[in-house]
């Protein structure tokens, strides 16, 4: 492997390997109507939406999880994603091969809290943000798909559009989504968790960081 190559893998396991330091608090869009949240571990960011704020039609895979009153999604490599303890070998296949993505989906009873190692952070978005935000969801996800069982019980893997690779990480994926919904993110470039937070750091509005 080239110095480069191996630089770029260094990168990329950082957007997948060590838990990161929680950053101060950060900021969201004017006209605020709806609290979504952006949860990080280290090296994953995923999204959390209220069920009751879907219209209908939009994220039907909500029938899955009946008892759920908030989905958190997130994009990963078909591969990779759903390994719990995945070996180095799988991890610089999906950083330099890349291939087919899905999406981890989560039904919480209650909204997830920041804590043993999971930084959440809550952003408010105008009714017009939070409809495109979840247009943008629900075309990330492939149809017709069975779901597969996820990391955990209350959780699902759906095959999803798109390709990973080591510049199109779970983290680009979220950056896209909050773009969409008009929060003032830059996606390109973002590969790791850390860049992402960073720019939610910087937004001109404070956002509510529940304390840990």
């Amino acid at each position: 492997m080239s110095i480069r190559a191996a630089s770029l893998a260094l990168v990329w396991l950082a957007a997948c390997g060590p838990a990161l330091p929680e950053p101060p608090p950060a900021t969201a869009a004017l006209g605020a109507a709806t609290t979504i949240q952006v949860t990080a571990n280290g090296w994953h960011t995923g999204i959390v939406v209220p069920v009751a704020a879907l219209t209908p039609g939009v994220l039907p895979e909500r029938a899955d999880f009946p008892a759920a009153r908030h989905l958190e999604l997130g994009w990963g490599d078909a591969a990779y994603y759903p390994m719990p303890d995945p070996p180095p070998g799988a991890v610089l296949r999906a950083a330099f091969a890349g291939g087919p993505a899905v999406l981890h989906v989560t039904g919480h009873v209650y909204r997830p809290e920041p804590g043993q190692g999971r930084t959440v952070v809550e952003i408010d978005l105008t009714a017009a943000g939070l409809a495109a935000l979840l247009r943008a969801l629900d075309a990330s996800f492939q149809r017709p798909a069975s779901p597969r069982p996820g990391l955990d019980p209350a959780s699902r893997f759906y095959p999803a559009t798109g390709r990973f690779s080591l510049f199109n990480t779970c983290n680009s994926w979220t950056a896209r989504q909050l773009a969409t919904a008009g929060v003032a993110v830059d996606p390109s470039g973002v590969i790791t968790a850390g860049q992402l937070l960073s720019q939610l750091d910087d937004l001109p509005q404070p956002l509510v960081m529940p304390a840990s």
